[in-house]
């Protein structure tokens, strides 16, 4: 079964979940929230203890999280902070292009998250 990233978007949002299971009230609260200030919103759940204070962790909420807006998404990872940068290279990392050409690996990769829309963001 593909996780959340193998589904293509929508509007800017990923499907709710892979399996079609519903968000609860708490993930929606915090899609909302990381679409108005993703990286506020990692670091108050850091401060929470919900999320370790570490770039695979962060990669792994990116990846596996229900209902996080893409282009917040490409904000956060495309932002030149080195935390972000790290985040960046973990989340790369748990991509599995083998076998695929190179015209679907940029596809598969693409369809994770959108670009942002700044080009000194994007290097």
């Amino acid at each position: 079964m593909g996780s959340v990233r193998d589904h293509a978007t929508k509007g800017g949002k990923r499907r709710e979940s892979s399996l079609g299971v519903a968000m609860t009230s708490e993930e929606k609260a915090v899609a909302e929230r990381f679409k108005d200030n993703p990286k506020k919103e990692l670091k108050r759940l850091m401060a929470a203890g919900a999320l370790a204070d570490d770039p695979e962790a962060v990669s792994k909420f990116l990846l596996h999280s229900k209902g996080l807006d893409d282009a917040a998404m490409g904000d956060y990872v495309g932002d030149g902070d080195p935390f972000c940068k790290q985040v960046l290279t973990s989340y790369v990392g748990t991509f599995n292009f083998v076998g695929l050409g190179f015209d679907d690996s940029l596809r598969k990769f693409l369809s994770a998250f959108r670009l942002p829309g700044e080009a000194q963001k994007i290097e």
